[in-house]
């Protein structure tokens, strides 16, 4: 192991052919090949590593850690649909429809979105029942816009919501 380990990490295996002989099972005979014994032999790793993984110590156990049972799962599927259930709205009241409006006219295209697009949208998803925090990210995590509840770390959040949401679309 003190000698396979050092090549491992030069990324090649080199023996003599004395060696190679000394080591085989079944033993070859000390005069086969012995005008040889200087003569250095590569051995692919492929064939090595294997043989020392199977050799080497295996990694200490996984210490056992114990979960408190009182904690909610959130992510179960009865959580999820309750708390859907108890945030839709109800549902609106028929009212006489008023008359019809001529619609506004588009925005030119010179014209610039707002600054406050972000934070406008923000405040109006946490006016939803049932919504508690809203948080609007770029592509690399930094936070444009949010309005959180107390003790959540915004950072963090911005910076974990857009590998959340590219692992979602693949």
């Amino acid at each position: 192991m003190a000698v396979i380990e050092p090549m491992m990490k030069r990324g090649k295996a080199t023996f003599t052919w004395k060696d190679l002989r000394s080591t085989a099972q079944p033993s070859i005979a000390d005069a086969v090949g012995a005008s040889q014994d200087a003569t250095e032999l590569e051995i692919p790793l492929k064939f090595i590593i294997p043989h020392f993984m199977a050799a080497s110590k295996p990694a200490s156990e996984q210490k056992q850690v114990d979960v408190d049972t009182s904690i909610p799962d959130v992510f179960s599927k009865e959580d999820i649909e309750a708390k859907t259930q108890a945030a839709a709205p109800a549902p609106p009241k028929e009212e006489a429809s008023p008359a019809p409006t001529a619609p506004e006219p588009a925005p030119s295209p010179s014209a610039a979105p707002s600054a406050t697009a972000p934070n406008e949208i923000v405040e109006r998803l946490s006016q939803i029942p049932g919504v508690t925090g809203a948080l609007i990210t770029m592509g690399d995590g930094l936070s444009m816009a949010k309005k959180l509840p107390a003790g959540v770390d915004s950072d963090a959040l911005a910076g974990f919501v857009p590998g959340l949401y590219n692992r979602t679309a693949q």
